[in-house]
């Protein structure tokens, strides 16, 4: 999910907040651990903003990177079979601008200047997953511990690694690249008016390079790691479908060492042509982030729902490291590092069940 890449930030950086709560769909005890009932349906729209502000320094040098982007959601949900369940999440990018301050490190200023803009829009990645309940609350009658296993499979939207920074150009694809997939297990027990829970998930990225970009191979950093949380009921009517509650949680991750293109932020927009032939590649250090939320579940109706969510993401200081493939200790060559990064969102949504 945060570095200073281009193009596969997206699938670094702030995916964090797609992936924050690890992936589509609401996220909460009652979403995480349960499963749509047979033959049962749910379709969802929904809107979510992302923010990011990063700076990383070079000895006595700064820099920033600033996001902002604007998305729409589209969700579906289908009861395969008893406690089994299959999804659907992809989103619309309506606004997304980066803007790099100061970011040249090398030396040579490039020619548009120290702060330049990306722009990107369209339709993201598709991801399709699915979920089993081992075991299900919604078997048994009370308070009983539910357990469910799940996977899902990232499908990458077109994407463009090194967007055009002019004003008058189109806004680049807003994809990813490579295939990602997905595995995940979540626990709950639900006592009284709160339903705590825990959710495990590894994530697994795969080359993400494109042909037609002549950047050559690079791989993506895996993630794993865990969250904790409890939905907090302050009104619940099983027999009529009503619900509202909160929702509370804090989790970590381990961000593998990872590879992506050429780092703008180093060599500045100049600079990614003569990258691609020198087969240049981005080696971010392995780090921890850590990820918060807090939100509401409010089932107004048997056929109706809503969620929203307030997310942080506070990724751990790191090197950013450009060096050639062959070089042999990326530390070495020009020790940027990433000084602060603060990641923000927020999502609402609403779903109709059939």
């Amino acid at each position: 999910m945060p570095n200073a890449h281009a193009a596969p930030r997206r699938a670094a950086a702030l995916s964090a907040l797609l992936l924050a709560l690890t992936l589509p769909a609401t996220s909460f005890a009652a979403a995480e651990t349960e499963v749509v009932p047979f033959l049962h349906t749910e379709a969802g729209i929904g809107f979510r903003g992302e923010a990011s502000q990063v700076q990383y320094y070079q000895g006595a040098r700064l820099g920033a990177r600033n996001e902002i982007r604007n998305l729409v959601d589209i969700n579906a949900r289908f009861g395969a079979w008893t406690g089994l369940e299959i999804y659907l999440h992809t989103a619309y990018d309506t606004w997304d601008r980066v803007k790099w301050q100061d970011i040249n490190f090398t030396g040579t200023p490039p020619a548009g200047g120290d702060d330049q803009v990306e722009r990107r829009k369209g339709l993201r990645d598709v991801w399709l997953g699915g979920k089993y309940a081992i075991l299900s609350e919604a078997r048994g009658t009370g308070d009983v511990s539910t357990w469910t296993v799940e996977t899902a499979v990232k499908i990458p939207g077109s994407y463009k690694v090194y967007p055009s920074t002019s004003p008058t150009a189109a806004e680049s694809s807003a994809g990813s690249p490579g295939y990602e997939l997905l595995l995940k297990t979540a626990f709950s027990r639900r006592v009284r008016f709160a339903d705590p829970y825990i959710e495990f998930f590894y994530l697994n990225r795969g080359s993400g390079s494109s042909s037609a970009e002549g950047v050559g191979t690079f791989k993506l950093a895996d993630e794993w790691g865990t969250f904790f949380g409890t939905e907090l009921v302050g009104f619940e009517q099983r027999a009529d479908s009503l619900k509202f509650s909160g929702d509370i949680g804090l989790g970590w991750r381990w961000v593998n060492d990872g590879e992506v293109p050429s780092n703008r932020f180093t060599s500045g927009p100049d600079g990614a042509a003569a990258d691609q032939i020198s087969g240049f590649v981005v080696k971010e250090q392995g780090y921890v982030r850590y990820d918060g939320r807090i939100g509401f579940f409010y089932q107004l109706q048997k056929h109706a729902r809503a969620t929203g969510h307030l997310t942080i993401g506070l990724p751990g200081e790191h090197f950013l490291e450009k060096y050639p493939g062959t070089y042999p200790d990326p530390n070495s060559f020009g020790r940027i590092r990433n000084k602060a990064e603060n990641i923000f969102g927020y999502e609402f949504s609403l779903s109709a069940l059939f």
